[in-house]
């Protein structure tokens, strides 16, 4: 738990000093991705998500947020 406030305080450091007011009103954020470090290869990402797709555990939205990707039109549940 330690670790993940400081790289909290990382990030809004970060943000202060490389993110312009106007990027932040735009919704920009600096984030570290933690799952990265937890999850496994590409092939077994994609098996996952799309059992949890299939089975109507996950939307699309939802993978795609784990991902860092913006959400689609019409992916939510």
């Amino acid at each position: 738990m330690r670790a993940r406030r400081r790289l909290k305080r990382i990030e809004q450091a970060l943000a202060k000093q490389l993110l312009s007011p106007a990027d932040r009103q735009a919704g920009l954020v600096i984030e570290f991705n933690l799952e990265g470090l937890l999850r496994g290869d590409s092939a077994a990402r994609a098996s996952f998500y799309q059992q949890m797709l299939t089975n109507g555990v996950m939307a699309i939205n939802e993978v795609r947020a784990l991902e860092n990707l913006p959400p689609v039109e019409g992916g939510d549940p």
